[in-house]
């Protein structure tokens, strides 16, 4: 992501207020340097990150960050001069090499969206599984009350006749 730096907060090390004077500012005090550089962190635009973790950030065109992201903060390891041509990708296989990496990011990012969704509908099949089994259970209650409606009503009946006596019709 390309942007200004403003948060995360900048923490920078001694080494790079150091190489910051040696470099850029001959004769600041490391107070005045170190705020020096929290101005220009404010400037400072994110580029690519190299390996270790480390991230490459520029302030115009001769004055770079080397940072890491730590802690919840940005911490600056080192301040560059003019940027190497080993920070700047111009070949075309390096391009290539950073496009696949990022494919093959958002191809791991997708695989993991088709397993959490998969794991979802798992989910919710088991519990129609659940509800279909109490839903058997309840039409099983409701025929077996139908049964007891249809005995109590012979029940009745037969109540009705009452005890039949030989030769009395009822």
């Amino acid at each position: 992501m390309r942007g200004a730096a403003v948060n995360p907060p900048w923490s920078f090390t001694t080494h790079a207020v150091e190489r910051y004077i040696e470099r850029h500012a001959p004769g600041l005090s490391l107070g005045e340097a170190r705020k020096r550089l929290a101005e220009l962190a404010t400037l400072a635009v994110r580029g690519r990150e190299r390996p270790f973790t480390q991230i490459i950030w520029t302030v115009g065109e001769d004055l770079i960050f080397v940072t890491i992201e730590e802690n919840g903060q940005i911490r600056c390891l080192t301040v560059l001069g003019e940027a190497p041509r080993a920070l700047e990708p111009q070949d075309e296989a390096v391009r290539a090499a950073q496009r696949a990496g990022d494919f093959r990011r958002q191809l791991r990012r997708a695989k993991e969206r088709r397993r959490s969704a998969r794991r979802e509908v798992e989910r919710v099949v088991a519990e129609n599984g659940r509800l279909r089994a109490c839903l058997g259970i309840a039409v099983r209650g409701l025929q077996a009350l139908e049964c007891l409606d249809v005995a109590a009503a012979a029940l009745a009946q037969i109540e009705n006749l009452g005890p039949q006596t030989p030769g009395t019709n009822k």
